[in-house]
């Protein structure tokens, strides 16, 4: 039995989750779907994802066709393409791209949207649009838009895309000593013309933005403080106002039992107001729990335990989650 399950879910949710292998030309890394109204899971590909491609950053489900951010360096990226429209999941393909893809969003019929980076110093991160992606010539893929320069702390989960939008918390470092990223900046980009509508830094040194809920106005979000020695973060829960002319950060409580260390994407699913995800904060080797987040209140709430070591040595990990859409209308529009 992959899970076991504590708490009760908004009725119909069902997650994607990768069950990885960091070993190269092992074939037991599986792509499982996550009933949370059910309790129970089933493996869709139980092979073809393999260890050669890590799933660790963005993934998504568009008109049951599963896509997974594949990382292997050096050799480089890639997407993974599996047909979930029937019981056992069948392989479409795996394409490599020729920059970093972190999150990833439904675009037209057939197409990506993805945050991406390339390969400059220091990182220039634009919106691509992917096209192109079963095509035996290899996927093509177009600028959509362009951030200026930005610092990267290395979680991609500061990106959240909404129906209309794409919503950024790059981390920054302000003061004299350089102790680690203690502060950062916020920026909201249109998806369909890739303008910048809205730039502002923070105020003070509140931490480096880990999560922070996307709104125009008053939210929340998980933020790393610098401690100058080990560990090098502490991390917080705290209230985020996004509507000055600065971004304020209040109100913070101490995640102690660092539930909000090396998050992945969290995923909210139509009809659920929790947003899923795993951290490596949390794990053990025993389990690692698929945490719900209320971003209204910071409560998580353990929903299933993963029932795996993914704690090093062990040469698996907790992977990406994805939510399975309840309708195509869906697909387009919630990631």
């Amino acid at each position: 039995m992959l899970l076991a399950t504590f708490a009760s879910q908004a009725a119909g949710t069902k997650l994607i989750f990768v069950n990885g292998t960091t070993v190269v030309g092992d074939t037991s890394s599986k792509l499982v779907e996550i009933d949370l109204d059910k309790k129970t899971s089933r493996v869709i590909l139980d092979k073809g994802l393999g260890g050669d491609w890590q799933y660790v950053d963005g993934s998504v489900v568009c008109d049951n066709v599963w896509y997974g951010v594949g990382s292997n360096f050096p050799a480089g990226m890639a997407i993974a393409m599996v047909d979930i429209s029937h019981t056992t999941g069948k392989l479409l393909g795996i394409q490599a791209l020729d920059f970093k893809p972190h999150h990833v969003r439904c675009g037209k019929k057939g197409e990506l949207l993805t945050i991406g980076a390339d390969d400059g110093s220091p990182t220039t991160f634009h919106l691509y649009r992917i096209a192109n992606l079963t095509s035996s010539a290899g996927p093509t893929s177009t600028i959509v838009g362009t951030f200026p320069k930005v610092a990267w702390a290395g979680y991609p989960s500061i990106f959240q895309f909404t129906e209309d939008s794409l919503y950024a918390h790059f981390s920054k470092h302000v003061g004299f000593i350089a102790n680690g990223y203690n502060t950062g900046e916020f920026f909201k980009m249109d998806i369909t013309t890739g303008s910048i509508t809205t730039h502002k830094q923070y105020e003070g040194a509140p931490g480096m933005p880990v999560f922070v809920a996307p709104s125009d106005g008053k939210s929340t979000g998980a933020f790393g403080k610098p401690t100058g020695g080990t560990p090098p973060y502490d991390y917080y829960f705290c209230n985020v106002d996004v509507s000055g002319r600065k971004v304020k950060v209040s109100g913070c409580k101490e995640d102690k039992q660092r539930n909000w260390f090396n998050v992945k994407i969290p995923a909210l699913c139509q009809g659920d107001d929790k947003y899923y995800f795993t951290s490596m904060g949390a794990q053990s080797h025993a389990y690692t729990p698929i945490f719900g987040a209320d971003m209204s209140t910071g409560a998580l709430t353990d929903e299933f335990h993963l029932n795996y070591d993914y704690v090093y040595p062990s040469k698996m990990y907790a992977g990406a989650l994805a939510c399975l859409p309840k309708t195509s209308t869906e697909a387009a529009v919630i990631v």
